[in-house]
This record gives structure tokens, C-alpha cells and sequence, in this order.
């Protein structure tokens, strides 16, 4: 309180509060019935418009992109599914490349193996008794008990090994070049098939 020239005591001024300051209101002749300042009321305002600004702003661009993003995933989904679908057929094909090429490599072997198999005519039939499958070979070169012969003809066509050989009834181990040998065969022959001698 200040003492007056009356006597009567006066209230000290007070100071102004730092929200007062920060607001740009002065405690200093503050008195009642004035208005404090409008600037950082008007601060506020416009920083609330800015931000339902940008907030509406940014649900139009949302609503507006929605469609294209759902479309976007639609087609990264397609293009997952045919890159599967691609990886898939390419995996298939692989596998049976590899399948038909491991089954061309034994099919060689197997050619490779035959072709080392060499022919060698050593006679032809001159006879055939049916009821004990025995034919005669007229031979031009020799044939050993044990060996493989081919015989070949236009209705016959197989091979097989000699288990036994007769010449006149008598069994031989072996016979020459001249001879008319006997030997049982596996499937009916004919006059004039063909026999080679099969050496590996």
C-alpha cells in the first residue's frame, strides 16, 4: 500500500505474470475495464484453420487414392501369382529335360554297348527239324560251343548261345569251316536265314 496526501493508502501496481508477459499483456496500467492484445489469440486461430487445413487435406487425397492403391495391390498380387505360375512351368520343363536327357545317356550306353557287339557270317541253314527244333548250319567258318549266334532271315530274326553242338549224332565242342553242324534253336528257322557270330 502507498500512503496518500489524504492519509487513505493506495495498492502497489502488480507485476505483470510471465503468462501476461508472453502474451504481450503489461500489468502496468492494466485497470478494469480495458481488453488485453488480440495477437496471440489470432495465433491460435489460424494455426487450428491450418491444421483442419491440412487434416481435410490429406482425407481427400486418402479417399481420392484409396482406389488406386487397392488397384495397385490387385496387380502386385497378379504379378506374384504369374511369376509363380512362370517359375513353376520353367521348374516342370527342367525336370524333364533332365528326366529325357538321363534317359538318352542310358539309351547311348546301351547303343554304345551294341554297336560294340560285332557280326561275323559263319554260315547259312540248310535244314530245319520242327518237331526237335534242331537246324543245320552249313558252316563257312568256325562256331565253339558257349558262343552267340545270330540268326537272320526274312521271317526270322534272334539271337541265342549255342549250348551244344552234332555233327552226324555225335556231340562236338567245337566245329570248322565245311562242317554241317546241329544245333537246337529257340524259335523255328528257315532255308537260307543267315548265321553270324556274335563277338564282343
Amino acid at each position: 500500500m502507498v500512503p496518500t496526501s489524504e492519509g487513505a493508502s493506495e495498492p502497489r501496481p502488480r507485476k505483470p505474470s510471465i503468462f501476461m508477459r508472453n502474451h504481450g499483456l503489461s500489468g502496468v496500467g492494466l485497470k478494469a475495464g480495458t481488453t488485453p492484445q488480440k495477437g496471440g489469440t489470432m495465433k491460435a486461430f489460424l494455426i487450428g484453420l491450418l491444421f483442419l487445413f491440412v487434416l481435410g487435406f490429406l482425407m481427400c487425397a486418402g479417399i481420392i487414392l484409396f482406389p488406386f492403391l487397392m488397384l495397385l495391390v490387385f496387380f502386385l498380387r497378379i504379378l506374384v501369382v504369374l511369376a509363380l505360375g512362370i517359375f513353376s512351368i520353367w521348374l516342370l520343363g527342367k525336370i524333364v529335360i533332365l528326366f529325357f536327357e538321363e534317359l538318352r545317356g542310358k539309351t547311348g550306353k546301351r547303343e554304345q554297348k551294341e554297336a560294340e557287339m560285332t557280326e561275323k557270317e559263319i554260315g547259312v541253314i540248310s535244314h530245319y527239324f520242327g518237331k526237335v527244333s534242331v537246324g543245320i548250319i552249313a558252316l563257312n567258318d568256325t562256331l565253339k560251343a558257349g558262343e552267340t549266334i545270330h540268326i537272320k532271315g526274312m521271317h526270322d530274326d534272334f539271337m541265342q548261345k549255342v549250348e551244344s553242338m552234332q555233327i552226324e549224332h555225335a556231340d562236338v565242342k567245337e566245329a570248322k569251316k565245311g562242317d554241317a553242324v546241329g544245333i537246337k534253336v529257340a524259335h523255328p528257322v528257315h532255308e537260307h536265314d543267315k548265321v553270324y557270330k556274335i563277338a564282343a
